[in-house]
């Protein structure tokens, strides 16, 4: 398996997903990935959209999207990237960062062997045939087929993996730190295959009043 760093296709993006439940099962066998979204369902003035170098404002009705680079490009390999981006996207771009899921089969996460934490790069075509498949548009076998082939292309991304798991423990430890005695307010992090942790984080709802 291939690390995040060595480079793919150009017409490629690499998306980074992060292994959330893996299932081992006969008739499915396959991981739940999440994946960092954004969202804006409001009207908002004030943004531009560049194409080539001319510049058009324009005012925004819903924005939806994947995130796949810190600020600044390059990888999620500090956490400090991770809260960076969290912070400016929602206090500065008054936007919804969260985490959103996908379904990949086990055989394309290091040959089966990917836990609960890792963090790994899918290539977009492969991201995309997931989407399709979550959404009832692209049949079990048609799914397992395109994974197949591009099954080469994915990367397990170290760096990335190490920081995640230490801004998830940051943010874990902030949490119960501001609501020590809210058991409501906690984050839901399941416990993964072989004692580690995992799951969707996503951070408490501020408190009422």
């Amino acid at each position: 398996m291939l690390d995040a760093s060595v480079p793919v296709p150009p017409r490629s993006l690499l998306i980074p997903v992060i292994v959330d439940s893996v299932k081992r099962y006969p008739s499915f066998d396959m991981s739940r990935c999440n994946y960092l979204s954004i969202d804006l369902d409001a009207p908002r003035r004030g943004w531009s959209i560049q194409i080539g170098k001319v510049v058009v404002p324009f005012l925004i009705l819903r924005l939806g999207g994947i995130v796949y680079e810190p600020i600044g490009g390059g990888l999620f390999d500090s956490p400090q990237k991770i809260t960076e981006l969290f912070e400016y996207l929602e206090e500065e771009g008054t936007l919804l960062v969260d985490m959103e899921d996908v379904w990949l089969p086990n055989f394309v996460l290091r040959r089966g062997d990917a836990g609960v934490g890792d963090v790994f790069r899918v290539p977009t075509e492969l991201f995309e045939a997931a989407l399709l498949f979550r959404e009832g548009r692209l049949s079990a076998p048609d799914f397992i087929g395109r994974c197949e082939r591009d099954a080469e292309n994915v990367r397990y991304s170290e760096g990335e993996t190490l920081a995640f798991l230490e801004w998830r423990g940051n943010e874990i430890l902030e949490a119960k730190a501001q609501y020590p005695k809210s058991d409501a307010l906690a984050f839901g992090w399941s416990e993964g295959p072989g004692g580690r942790t995992g799951g969707a984080l996503r951070r408490p709802p501020a408190p009422a009043g």
